[in-house]
């Protein structure tokens, strides 16, 4: 029973240690949601983008340093990105991210293609800073 308890405890501490390590929406909360069935370049997100949302380029080929690192010139990648500020970074040799320094621009709509992948996104309302 104590035996039981203990691997139950440690499945747990596991669990709740994956959670606070992934919980900024970073690196390894990245690679835990990499398309597994898809084929070809993925541009994630496809659709909407929060406030601070990341957008995250897999490709079906290493393109990049096979330790990660940052991107100075991500035109070499993408032939259509926005004009935001912000850090693209290797995550890997086959994941690029963009990291925006500012929020992004409410109801606005951004594309991005690289390799054949295209991705335009709408930006979502920010959440009300009070209610009357």
């Amino acid at each position: 029973m104590k035996r039981a308890l203990a691997i139950v405890f440690a499945l747990l501490a596991t669990l709740a240690a994956g959670t606070v390590l992934a919980g900024d929406g970073g690196f390894l909360t990245t690679l835990l949601n990499r398309p597994a069935d898809a084929r070809g370049t993925v541009i994630v997100p496809d659709r909407f983008l929060r406030s601070w949302d990341p957008v995250t380029v897999f490709f079906a080929t290493s393109r990049g340093p096979s330790g990660g690192g940052p991107e100075d010139h991500p035109e070499r990648f993408l032939l259509d990105k926005p004009d935001h500020p912000g850090a693209w970074t290797w995550l890997d040799a086959r994941t690029l991210q963009f990291r925006p320094a500012e929020p992004w621009t409410p109801l606005e709509t951004l594309s991005f293609e690289t390799q054949g992948a295209r991705a335009d996104v709408s930006t979502l309302l920010r959440p009300p800073t009070r209610v009357t």
